[in-house]
């Protein structure tokens, strides 16, 4: 049954409003995992799949209004999943690799269109920013609580519900600058409604709040590459929003830098990186550099395929160190290297051309002047500061090649390729 723009059934509605957010919500459930008919699945996945599936029925009559992608932004797009594709096709383990390619690309993709189909205002657009703080604050609350009950590592750091202490960095970074993103809009209410100056206080300090979870996460954690990024990331969203007081934003991220540094008692990891013992992680980091891109140069163009770095890995390190420090390594530890090797140059260069078009298209509408543009101001700052962190993080680790790091990522790509709509609803947030 199709339904008018006016008259959609409560089903649709209740989809449109909620759908994206609720998955934005329900990233960190991929942990939740079983199987329907022995495929392994997990609760995020069925939850995406669900929701879009009931869109389909009750709005695929509005399709063709709602999907818009720039051109500027399509191409890197098809180019990068046409890169997925071939390298499921060339895999030595095809079965993995499908599975790398549904989890990883197919189902994040449904939620990058779940958000362009369902998000034309500014008010749906947030509404899905706070379903991914609201994920973001169950993970902060986890690590937390092992942090307090000191369930840590060998060496004083939390793993929270991960494998490594680092996916807490990975996935907590761009969401935290996301909650920047919300302070600093809640503020401008604060300043704009003296009417209802109470209520946006309240609400601003429930933000502050969620960023102190994620700032005491980020430091139990004690990931440098996450504290770097999401210093490198405040200033980008600083400047952004504050493009005459760089020198004063610059002073301020170093300040809070060396604070985060000094509050996470990093100077005792920082002293291993700067020895000579065989067993630091910088030596470790770089064999594992070292070894991928010399299996890169083996398969230049078309990578190894989808999820299966770990083999050739093991098979070619002991050629080139023996006894290495790490054998089993899944990912390379490097996004970009990852990406290359994943699936070959292609893919590297459409994710880079799509990052930086993702970021060029929100810093270009970022200061419009019209009052309805405005609205978006804060929320594509912190888009385009989740992005470079990214991007920053990639350097040291891989920030995409995880379930919730890939929802993540196209969450983030559709977020801001929505608040560029040219047919955005002229609407106030509220």
């Amino acid at each position: 049954m199709a339904f008018s723009l006016r008259g959609r059934g409560i089903l649709l509605r209740q989809l449109e409003q909620w759908g994206a957010p609720l998955t934005a919500a329900l990233l960190p459930a991929y942990l939740v995992r079983f199987t329907i008919v022995g495929i392994p699945t997990s609760l995020l996945e069925v939850t995406v799949v669900g929701i879009f599936l009931l869109w389909l029925v009750e709005g695929r009559d509005e399709l063709s209004r709602a999907i818009y992608i720039p051109r500027k932004l399509l191409l890197p797009l098809i180019i990068f999943f046409g890169a997925a594709l071939v390298a499921l096709f060339i895999s030595p383990e095809p079965l993995r690799s499908l599975g790398v390619w549904k989890g990883w690309f197919v189902l994040p993709t449904i939620f990058f269109f779940l958000i362009l189909i369902t998000c034309h205002t500014v008010n749906d657009l947030w509404r899905v920013a706070v379903g991914l703080l609201i994920g973001g604050v169950a993970i902060a609350i986890l690590v937390m609580g092992e942090g307090v009950g000191g369930l840590t590592t060998g060496d004083g750091r939390v793993n929270g519900p991960y494998e490594s202490p680092n996916y807490i960095a990975l996935y907590l970074v761009p969401i935290a600058l996301m909650g920047l993103a919300a302070i600093a809009h809640w503020v401008a209410k604060t300043k704009e409604n003296a009417r209802t100056i109470k209520e946006t206080r309240t609400v601003l300090f429930l933000f502050v709040f969620i960023e102190v979870l994620f700032v005491i996460a980020l430091v139990l954690s004690h990931s440098l590459g996450g504290l770097v990024s999401l210093v490198v990331g405040t200033g980008v969203f600083a400047m952004l929003i504050i493009p005459r007081k760089r020198w004063q934003i610059f002073f301020s991220s170093v300040l809070v830098a060396g604070v985060l540094i000094l509050v996470g008692g990093a100077p005792s990891r920082l002293i291993p990186w700067l020895t000579s013992e065989t067993s630091t992680s910088l030596e470790a980091r770089m064999q594992i550099w070292h070894t991928a891109v010399e299996l890169g140069k083996s398969h230049p163009l078309l990578g190894l395929g989808l999820g299966v770095f770990q083999t050739p890995y093991a098979t070619y390190l002991p050629s080139l160190y023996f006894p290495p420090l790490e054998w089993n390594v899944v990912h390379p530890h490097n996004l970009y290297l990852a990406l290359w090797l994943e699936g070959g140059l292609l893919m590297l260069l459409a994710f880079l051309w799509m990052a930086f078009a993702a970021i060029r298209s929100l810093i270009v509408n970022l200061r419009a002047e019209d009052r309805f543009r405005r609205e978006y101001r804060f929320l594509r700052a912190g888009l385009a500061a989740a992005i470079v962190a990214i991007l920053i993080h990639g350097l040291i680790d891989t920030s995409y090649f995880k379930n919730d790091l890939a929802f993540l990522w196209w969450g983030i790509i559709g977020l801001a390729i929505a608040s560029n709509y040219p047919f955005t609803e002229q609407k106030t947030p509220t």
